[in-house]
């Protein structure tokens, strides 16, 4: 909500919220990516898939998400490279928090690291 925060700062509250720790990354990249603008691409786009496609590929049949929580941070890293580049002639009319790439790459790896944990 405060647009005078930096990326970092943002990332930092993110990580003092409880519920952190209770959801697994991808959601936690998901939710952060509805805030984001619209050139930064959800990660089924960037994979040319549909939604449930997605998903299948990050929850195996047995449940386990474990490799599908690597493939997301992957996707999503992907994604915000493709911003990047992107984003250098948009001239800044894009709607959405164009911070959002900024905190994904700043959190993503602590999120997968506790995972992992």
């Amino acid at each position: 909500e405060n647009k005078k925060l930096s990326s970092e700062q943002i990332a930092k509250a993110f990580f003092r919220e409880v519920w952190v720790k209770d959801v697994r990354p991808s959601t936690a990249f998901h939710f952060l990516l509805t805030f984001a603008p619209r050139l930064l691409s959800s990660p089924h786009h960037v994979n040319h898939m549909s939604a449930e496609e997605y998903v299948r590929l990050l929850v195996n049949l047995d449940g386990s998400v474990e490799d599908g929580e690597s493939v997301s941070w992957m996707t999503t890293m992907k994604s915000c490279d493709a911003y990047q580049q992107r984003e250098s002639i948009d001239g800044g009319v894009s709607e959405g928090d164009r911070r959002i790439p900024a905190i994904l790459m700043i959190i993503g790896p602590e999120l997968l690291r506790r995972r992992r944990q």
